[in-house]
């Protein structure tokens, strides 16, 4: 046979010919020819393309053979780019796969040049498979191929969850940095267990002002998160809220958000650009904030907002400071929201009202008499005419 084979062995140019040489032998055989072959082999298969067309026609016993013959200038010399690594695992066993892994592994951070290549490569895989690929790449992952949010979520989607955590692990420093906007935000949360969203939450705190810059923003991030987890953008944000909250429907989208706790903490920071706007805007405003929402956040919202209610109401129904005139309109204006008022705020808010009312009144007597009494002072009262003696002697 050897001696056949030297004669043969001028014909053999390509693959397809290497292939049609070796279907019909026996396994020794197979050693044999390609052991006669092996000057030869780096002229027949010189790519991933060539390797692969030699495979596909052998049993798995005859590529076994020639993966061992072929597997160190496999990993020096055929596989130059992802391309070519592709082609070669295309058509092999599992455990033909695991040969190549790990011949492999010191040559992925060569060919895997960013998270596109690392996820084509690591869908096909198994996971002990993965496990090769993803501790060959941790390093290049973490420094060159993760440089985006969008990269990292493209890194983790095929990857196990005791894999992911790896993949935090090596990643959780550089995370606040690459995440630019509350989509970057979202991408990276998307992936992560509650405790690795815990961790990544808590790096994030000084973060939020700069990626949350309005409702949208603020709603993205809220939406993506457990009750418990929205208290840390809501306190990192609480000194930024009243640029971004401002209009009724800012406050209902952004309320909706936020737990019976969350929202004294909100309304703390937002109360003033609500009070504002019921004056500008008339107590429809208010109105317009309170429909849709549940009585106890009715009530929560009422009690940050009652001591101020009066005042403004007072403000808001007229200039003129008498009682009659000042009823009539804030009659008016109470029987508007009453609809919206739990039963026993409106009563309460009229008796607070009514009381201000009374004070400012009796206030303003007392000023009134003050300011008479201060004229009468400045202003003495004229001086009676003396007697005029020459007068008196006229007339008589």
């Amino acid at each position: 046979l050897s001696v056949l084979l030297e004669d043969i062995k001028p014909l053999i140019s390509g693959p397809n010919d290497l292939a049609a040489l070796l279907i019909s032998l026996e396994v020794e055989k197979v050693k044999i020819t390609l052991r006669v072959l092996k000057d030869k082999l780096p002229d027949i298969i010189q790519t991933g393309y060539d390797f692969n067309d030699a495979m596909q026609h052998l049993s798995e016993p005859q590529q076994n053979i020639l993966l061992e013959a072929m597997k160190d200038k496999l990993q020096t010399e055929i596989i130059k780019g992802l391309d070519d690594f592709v082609q070669v695992m295309q058509n092999l066993s599992e455990h033909q796969q695991n040969i190549l892994l790990e011949v492999m592994k010191d040559k992925f951070p060569d060919i895997i040049e960013g998270s596109h290549d690392f996820v084509q490569v690591m869908q096909n895989l198994s996971v002990p498979q993965q496990n090769i690929l993803l501790e060959a790449m941790q390093h290049k992952l973490q420094t060159e191929i993760i440089k985006t949010a969008s990269d990292f979520e493209r890194a983790m989607q095929y990857l196990s969850d005791p894999q992911r955590d790896i993949l935090f692990k090596a990643m959780q420093n550089r995370l606040p940095d690459i995440i630019k906007g509350s989509d970057d935000f979202v991408r990276v949360m998307q992936n992560l267990s509650v405790p690795q969203r815990d961790t990544l939450l808590e790096a994030m705190t000084d973060k939020f002002p700069d990626i949350i810059k309005d409702l949208d923003d603020f709603e993205e991030v809220m939406q993506n998160l457990s009750e418990h987890q929205r208290d840390t953008p809501l306190e990192a944000m609480k000194d930024r809220l009243p640029d971004i909250i401002k209009t009724e429907y800012d406050f209902k989208q952004a309320m909706q958000h936020l737990s019976l706790e969350q929202l004294p903490v909100f309304l703390e920071f937002t109360k003033n650009n609500l009070l504002e706007s019921i004056q500008s805007e008339g107590l429809q405003y208010l109105k317009d904030v309170m429909v849709g929402m549940a009585a106890n956040q009715i009530n929560t919202l009422l009690d940050r907002i009652e001591a101020d209610l009066p005042d403004l109401i007072i403000k808001m129904s007229t200039k003129d400071l008498s009682k009659k005139v000042v009823a009539h309109h804030l009659e008016a204006n109470l029987n508007g929201i009453k609809a919206f008022l739990p039963e026993d705020r409106a009563s309460k808010l009229q008796e607070k009202i009514d009381s201000k009312l009374s004070i400012k009144n009796s206030s303003m007597f007392k000023e009134d008499m003050a300011t008479i009494k201060s004229q009468n002072n400045t202003n003495p009262t004229a001086e009676e005419p003396k007697n005029d003696n020459n007068s008196t002697n006229k007339l008589r």
